[in-house]
């Protein structure tokens, strides 16, 4: 995961799944927002992503893609 911003006192994080298979363990268990970005190639991935994230306690989730 790797830190790319911050916005007042959040901080923003970026994580290419494809290429980490460790990236739920690496998600926060608070407060935490995610957007996931997916195309084509991500159609397997996309189920077991968002299962993972919201078990997570994910605040809020967006999706684009």
């Amino acid at each position: 995961m790797e830190r790319i911003g911050k916005i007042n006192d959040r901080i923003i994080f970026y994580i290419l799944i494809r290429e980490n298979a460790n990236w739920l363990n690496l998600l926060p268990t608070d407060k935490c927002v995610a957007f996931t970005i997916s195309d084509n190639e991500d159609k397997e991935m996309l189920n077991d992503c968002t299962i993972g994230i919201l078990d997570k306690n994910v605040t809020y989730t967006c999706s684009a893609g």
